[in-house]
C-alpha cells in the first residue's frame, strides 16, 4: 500500500503530465475527483431556448468548441465561434469546421475579426468581451448572453497557496459587468449572481485546475508551493476533500429593450 507521501507524488506526477485540451475537465470529473454544485439556472438552457429566434449565432472564447458543438442539431443557418488561445484554437477549428462553423481567432476583445450587426444572438461562457464591441456586432434587435466566473471565485486556494488573485479580476462580479453593458447602451433583461460549494477530492485534481487556469493563482509553481500543496493534501486525506466557493453570475442583454 503507498504510503501518504507516495499518493502525493504520485497524484501530483499524473496531473503535471496530463494533457488538458480544449475545454475538456473530463480527466477529473468523471472520476468526480472535481465536483460542482450545480447553479439556480441553467445557462444551456436558455441558450438553447433563443436559438430557434436566431439567424446567426457567435460563440466567443469558444475553447476547445465541444460545448458548442452539442448544439448542433440547433444550429441557426451561420454559426460563428472566437478563441483567442492558440493551443484551443487548433482544436475548436478540428472540432467545429466540419459542422459548418466558422471559428476565428483572435487577440483583442475590442476588435473582433466580423462585420457590424453580424449577428442576432452573441453567447459567451467564461470568456473575455469588449461591451461596445458585442454591441457592434449584434443587430439592433440582438441579444448577448454570457455567464461569467467572478473575482471572488476559489479564493480558498489563493489562500492556501499565499498567492493574490490576479487584481484586474477583483472588481468583477455581476453589478459591475452589468453597468458596463447598460453604459455601452444595452437594456439588462436578467442580471444573476451566485456562489456554490465545489469539491476537489484529491490534491491531483486541485493542481490539475490551477495548471489549466493559471489565472487564479499567478505565480503557482507546483515545485515552488509543494508544502502548501502537501498542507492541502493532508486535509483531504483526513477530511475526504478541500471544500471551496466558486462566484458565478449570468446576464441577459439587448442591444434594444426587449419587445
Amino acid at each position: 500500500m503507498n504510503t501518504k507521501k507516495e499518493r502525493f507524488d504520485d497524484l501530483l506526477e499524473q496531473v503535471v503530465q496530463a494533457d488538458f485540451s480544449g475545454w475538456d475537465w473530463s480527466f477529473v470529473t468523471n472520476a468526480q475527483r472535481m465536483v460542482s454544485d450545480p447553479l439556480p439556472w441553467n445557462y444551456g438552457r436558455f441558450v438553447r431556448e433563443a436559438l430557434p429566434q436566431a439567424r446567426a449565432l457567435l460563440d466567443m472564447g469558444t475553447g476547445g468548441g465541444e460545448w458548442l458543438a452539442k448544439l448542433q442539431s440547433a444550429f441557426p443557418p451561420i454559426v460563428c465561434a472566437t478563441e483567442g488561445y492558440e493551443p484551443n484554437f487548433s482544436v475548436a477549428r478540428k472540432e467545429l469546421e466540419p459542422l459548418g462553423v466558422q471559428v476565428a481567432f483572435f487577440a483583442d476583445d475590442a476588435s473582433l475579426p466580423f462585420e457590424a450587426e453580424a449577428f442576432d444572438l452573441i453567447i459567451n461562457q467564461h470568456d473575455s468581451y469588449d461591451p461596445t464591441e458585442v454591441k457592434r456586432l449584434l443587430s439592433p434587435d440582438g441579444r448577448f448572453l454570457t455567464q461569467q466566473v467572478g473575482g471572488r471565485n476559489e479564493e480558498l486556494l489563493n489562500e492556501r497557496l499565499g498567492l493574490p488573485g490576479d487584481p484586474s479580476y477583483s472588481d468583477w462580479h455581476v453589478t459591475n459587468a452589468a453597468q458596463a453593458l447598460r453604459d455601452a447602451g444595452f437594456h439588462i433583461e436578467a442580471a444573476r449572481e451566485a456562489m456554490v460549494k465545489k469539491r476537489y477530492t484529491d490534491i491531483g485534481a486541485v493542481v490539475y485546475y490551477l495548471l489549466a487556469c493559471p489565472w487564479q493563482a499567478p505565480g503557482f509553481d507546483v515545485k515552488k508551493h509543494r508544502a502548501q500543496l502537501w498542507q492541502m493534501h493532508e486535509e483531504i486525506e483526513a477530511r475526504g476533500f478541500l471544500e471551496v466557493e466558486e462566484e458565478y453570475f449570468y446576464i441577459e442583454a439587448w442591444k434594444s429593450p426587449a419587445k
